[in-house]
């Protein structure tokens, strides 16, 4: 991604260079620095999340939190329910003034409880030939491909079966039992004296317990949703709720928030439950209306308006498209999926 949004940065640099020949390198740079900033931001809300939320819901309500726009099948859907509205409630989030609530902004502990996504992490890779859409031999456990030996990974592949890679084999889910074996077992260059052990499953689970993260069902109730009174109805395997029983001595109150988050029932489409979504509907508002240059600052003054229009009409095919021209099949390779975020092999 780092090479891709550079490849991004630098087209853009050119074209502001080209509008605004007396600029100076560095506002060149800068100026180019925020609009791929929001194009990443618009990119993540727009593409990403419906993604990870494949829903009709969610991908309507992305496009009215940037573009402040409705369909008109989410119109007919409204109207057909008898469900009225006023227009002047259906906005967009961006470019309206900065608003705080009287708090300052900041990752909230319950958030960072709710996002921990290891699980989407695989522990085995296999690299893809854009060409053929076979497997090109070249495989790698996860260690193989973290930290210092990710160069190797470019130094020994073709950047383009990478890039196919990656549009092509899909995340973990996050469930139980689901932790990459790496992160259980990790050690972290330079961490803790150099070559020490690391159990992320356990910090996780440790982590919110010192930080008082309230418990599954009683985040369940302060978010103002219904708690469970048995294992029975989490959506796990009989094996899984022996397990959890067992663990939790039959105490559905002890349940810790990420397991329950794990072995909560998921909405058809959803990569995760409706605890966690909670969270994220909060704070995926929050982080975009509490930054200025989201909100005040997001205009031609700071952006250009060549750079407003850019963020919103991009998507994330056209940056892979500007950033390899020369990759014959990539058009034709993405073509069927919906965004470059889905299984690029999927009908």
């Amino acid at each position: 991604m780092h090479n891709i949004f550079t490849r991004e940065h630098n087209f853009i640099c050119d074209e502001l260079k080209s509008q605004h020949p007396d600029w100076s390198d560095q506002r060149l740079h800068d100026t180019a620095r925020l609009i791929v900033s929001a194009l990443i931001a618009m990119i993540h809300v727009v593409e990403w999340t419906p993604t990870i939320l494949n829903n009709d819901f969610v991908r309507e309500s992305v496009k009215v939190e940037w573009f402040g726009t409705l369909s008109r099948n989410a119109i007919m859907w409204l109207i057909q329910n008898n469900i009225t509205f006023n227009k002047g409630a259906i906005h967009a989030n961006i470019g309206l003034p900065k608003s705080l609530s009287g708090v300052p902004f900041s990752i909230t502990e319950e958030f960072v409880a709710m996002y921990r996504f290891h699980p989407l992490l695989p522990d085995d890779f296999n690299i893809y030939s854009m060409e053929t859409g076979k497997p090109t031999g070249n495989t790698y456990k996860l260690p193989d491909v973290a930290f210092g030996n990710a160069q190797k990974v470019f130094d020994q592949n073709d950047l383009h079966d990478i890039v196919y890679t990656f549009g092509t084999e899909n995340p973990g889910a996050p469930v139980l039992h689901n932790y990459p074996v790496t992160t259980t077992d990790l050690v972290i260059p330079r961490h803790q004296g150099g070559g020490a052990l690391v159990d992320l499953a356990t910090i996780d689970v440790i982590r919110d317990r010192e930080r008082g993260i309230p418990r599954y069902n009683q985040f369940r109730r302060l978010l103002g949703l219904r708690p469970l009174t048995d294992f029975n109805q989490f959506d796990v395997t009989p094996e899984d709720v022996n397990e959890l029983r067992s663990i939790y001595n039959d105490d559905i109150e002890s349940v810790d928030v990420m397991i329950g988050c794990l072995a909560e029932h998921k909405p058809d489409g959803f990569g995760f439950g409706e605890t966690p979504f909670q969270l994220f509907l909060l704070m995926a508002n929050r982080r975009m209306v509490v930054d200025r240059f989201f909100t005040d600052d997001f205009k031609p003054e700071f952006y250009t308006q060549w750079g407003i229009d850019w963020v919103n009409k991009q998507t994330m095919k056209d940056v892979l498209l500007r950033a390899f021209p020369d990759a014959d099949k990539l058009t034709e390779k993405m073509a069927s999926a919906r965004t470059a975020f889905f299984d690029w092999n999927a009908t």
